[in-house]
């Protein structure tokens, strides 16, 4: 995880008056906060995301029109919207919460807690998104890495279209360009008061992000990058 001082390093980097920062990881978000309150030089406001869908779906809603203090205020907003979901596998024996975990379980957590656990990737990727959707869900989306096929994919959201008729069910291998997308993101104000994005090409940044989504319940799912993880 990134430092106080790896954050600091970074916004100093960014030529502009104000600097988003999106730490994408509860782990991380001290540390962006710390580093907030070390500027002086500038401004530094830290959206607290704690996964990739909560960032794509706060910059998505990034505003060139409102000021600094308006975009934090709706990408906080947008940001809480999200609810995310992982799907990995136990690297070792183990016991959380009165649930009994062997090593390569497929586990599925909700945000930090283990909710489900199984041996099929397909049913406790079903089960756990049963266990947040509710009436106010709109959308559905599947993150699928290089370890699953998109036939796989495919037929799992066919499967959660015909359970949850009334949400809109979407798959996309995109996880990995999204996760490229929002690591090291910065949105800048520039002097004329205009944002940018610190791309060369904001708009078709934007573009990109539509494509991977706004949503309001995010699953996604990589083996190879969780195994990464641990």
């Amino acid at each position: 995880n990134p430092s106080t001082d790896d954050i600091l390093k970074a916004v100093k980097k960014v030529k502009a008056h104000t600097v988003f920062v999106f730490p994408n990881n509860k782990n991380i978000i001290m540390a962006a906060q710390q580093a907030e309150a070390l500027v002086e030089d500038k401004k530094v406001i830290v959206i607290p995301t704690v996964n990739a869908p909560q960032c794509i779906t706060a910059m998505v809603e990034f505003n060139v029109a409102k000021s600094a203090e308006d975009n934090e205020k709706i990408m906080n907003r947008a940001m809480k919207k999200v609810r995310a979901a992982q799907i990995t596998y136990a690297v070792r024996d183990t016991e959380v919460d009165d649930l009994e975990i062997h090593k390569d379980d497929i586990l599925g957590i909700v945000g930090s807690d283990i909710k489900v656990v199984g041996d099929d990737i397909e049913k406790v990727t079903a089960d756990v998104i049963d266990t947040m959707v509710d009436e106010d869900s709109e959308i559905i989306t599947l993150y699928y890495g290089k370890g699953v096929k998109k036939a796989k994919a495919e037929a799992l959201a066919n499967e959660l279209q015909e359970k949850y008729d009334d949400d809109e069910i979407r798959f996309t291998d995109e996880y990995s360009s999204a996760i490229e997308l929002c690591k090291n993101t910065t949105l800048e104000l520039q002097q004329d008061e205009k944002f940018i994005s610190s791309w060369s090409d904001p708009t078709k940044i934007k573009s990109e992000l539509r494509k991977i989504h706004r949503e309001v319940v995010n699953i996604y799912y990589d083996k190879d990058r969780l195994n990464e993880d641990g």
